[in-house]
């Protein structure tokens, strides 16, 4: 149990009706807010403040959209039974929420005896009260397990992100690299350009001198055109310059020689201005023709340079292409890993979208299942009250009976009982030692199977008081220890159900009659527990006295005790 809490608010057992649940609606909202009705419906249940009416229409009604509405309309509920539904309210929350217990109260919380109310028994409250420690504790280690199982998935997911984010950092830095390699290859190519441009310029200017050139032949062709033309009209002038020279030696004797020697003169004056003139023209013509050769070697040594140029240009622009096409790869394969890590990011946030969709739906499929396996051990109870009342009627009709028949049916039992006796005296030889037991000095016949269903039965209603849903785990050590339970209860006694003893009425003698009959024929399957109508029945078998046989009785002293000294403790 928990420590002593020493109370820091007023005290909740001196307070009114009107207190309490201005106490309660002062703090509506929030309780409304942290409260699931589904845990403190079992506890209200048992404390007697809401039936099972109530929890149906708090768990399967249409106009509750939400859980706030649910447990704003249990408090409205609540409120009907007036100091009871308050106090049973404060404690389940005591029990349950101790922290909203502490924010409405002002008190902390204590499962102590004294800090509750009375409303269930001290028994049914232990009771309550362990199966809740039990529920939490394996409530806190599943919220535990889960924690752990997300906080490693979480942990996955951070090392993915941080992987992610490392190649999207190295991709990054690759788009600035190569948006760097871009700007540089730009420049290159403006460059190329700038360099087309003066290639082009200086094809121009190649053109250009290659027609200078072609004009300067052209007119050195001329010049010496004209230098053979000259040539050729001075070896005239010799050749007519010696045939008059002969011409007049052999007319020195005419009387022309006046006219003859003015015409030599003119002639000789000629001959000295060609002789004068054609030197200069040649020199001219020579220097003209150096100049020109001299222009023409330059213009190849430059046409031989630019042509080297332009042989290394063509190599660095097919360098600049292959890098190109190399950077273009790599912007390609960087493209395709950041689309396939972006992928992967959507893919990974549908699948945690998935588990949380399945989450959610897993959680509100065991809610239901909790709310129907609820519903089902309330209509249990019910049944069970049908039951009880329908004993009762059977209770009376016996008493009813006759003094006659209840001889006959009772002669009836008696055979069939020692039939099944000595059937199972011979299998009780081979069971294994029995514990000491008080038994009545009857015949043990008169004693039917039916008991242990009954024992079933009240274990059941027991067990069938705590409302709240049990956990596969639960239902398993249930399911055994009733197998264990319903093994025992056939050689075990009861000392709390009273030794009632089921005879047939009138109405229902005709309906029990084959079934004694095929008990006495071949079979007890008609006898069988399973078989066999649940009624209230003795709770210890009959004992009977067989003459001419020994006797043994061993038993267990500590095995013997425990019991008295459990029922002398109550």
């Amino acid at each position: 149990m928990a420590e002593e809490c020493v109370p820091e608010g007023p005290d909740l057992g001196e307070m009114g009706e009107e207190e309490l649940w201005e106490l309660i609606n002062d703090n509506r909202h929030r309780i409304s807010l942290g409260v699931r009705p589904c845990i403190l419906i079992p506890y209200l249940r048992q404390a007697r403040v809401l039936t099972e009416m109530d929890e149906d229409e708090i768990i399967s009604c249409h106009n509750l959209t939400n859980r706030s509405m649910r447990t704003s309309y249990m408090l409205d509920l609540l409120r009907t039974h007036g100091r009871n539904g308050a106090v049973a309210l404060l404690e389940s929350l005591m029990i349950h929420y101790p922290t909203l217990y502490t924010q409405v109260t002002g008190r902390k919380p204590s499962t102590e005896p004294s800090r509750f109310s009375g409303l269930i028994k001290y028994s049914e409250l232990t009771e309550y009260l362990v199966r809740a420690v039990t529920g939490m504790q394996k409530e806190l280690q599943e919220a535990r397990c889960e924690a752990g199982r997300m906080t490693a998935r979480c942990s996955s997911l951070e090392s993915e992100i941080r992987e992610i984010m490392g190649q999207e950092e190295k991709s990054r830095c690759l788009q600035s690299e190569n948006e760097r390699m871009r700007r540089h290859l730009c420049s290159l190519q403006h460059e190329v350009t700038k360099l087309k441009d003066e290639k082009c310029d200086l094809y121009m200017r190649y053109t250009a001198t290659m027609e200078e050139k072609s004009a300067v032949n052209m007119r050195f062709h001329d010049l010496n055109l004209q230098v053979y033309q000259l040539q050729t009209e001075l070896q005239k002038a010799q050749t007519e310059n010696e045939f008059q020279k002969r011409r007049s030696l052999r007319c020195a004797a005419y009387a022309e020689t006046p006219q003859l020697q003015e015409e030599l003169r003119s002639l000789r004056c000629q001959l000295v201005k060609v002789e004068k003139l054609d030197p200069a023209r040649q020199d001219i013509l020579a220097q003209d023709l150096a100049e020109a050769i001299d222009s023409q070697v330059e213009l190849a040594e430059q046409l031989r340079c630019y042509r080297e140029e332009n042989e290394k240009l063509l190599t660095e622009k097919q360098g600049l292409l292959d890098q190109k096409e190399c950077l273009s790869l790599q912007v390609q394969q960087l493209t395709l890993d950041c689309d396939m890590h972006q992928q992967k990011n959507t893919v990974i946030q549908n699948q945690m979208r998935e588990l949380q969709a399945e989450r959610d739906q897993a959680y509100l499929s065991r809610d239901e299942a909790q709310a129907m396996i609820a519903r089902v051990l309330a209509e249990k109870d019910t049944l069970r009250c049908q039951l009880v009342e329908f004993q009762e009627r059977v209770f009376s009709l016996q008493a009813n009976r006759s003094p006659g028949e209840q001889r006959q049916s009772s002669t009836q039992e008696i055979e069939v009982d020692w039939d099944y006796s000595r059937s199972s005296s011979e299998e009780s030889t081979f069971l294994t030692r029995r514990r000491l037991r008080r038994m009545d000095a009857v015949n043990p016949m008169l004693h039917s199977p039916f008991n242990s269903e009954c024992e079933d039965a009240a274990v059941n209603s027991v067990r069938s008081r705590n409302a709240e849903p049990p956990s596969p785990e639960s239902l398993r050590r249930r399911e055994e220890a009733l197998y264990v339970d319903s093994s025992l209860e056939t050689a075990e006694t009861d000392s709390l159900l009273d030794d009632f003893v089921f005879l047939p009425s009138a109405a229902s003698e005709d309906k029990q009659t084959p079934r004694l009959s095929s008990s006495n024929g071949t079979s007890t399957d008609g006898l069988s527990r399973t078989s066999a109508p649940p009624f209230l029945l003795r709770s210890r078998p009959k004992a009977i006295r067989v003459n001419g046989r020994v006797l043994s009785i061993s038993f267990q002293a500590e095995a013997l005790l425990s019991p008295a000294s459990s029922d002398w403790r109550q």
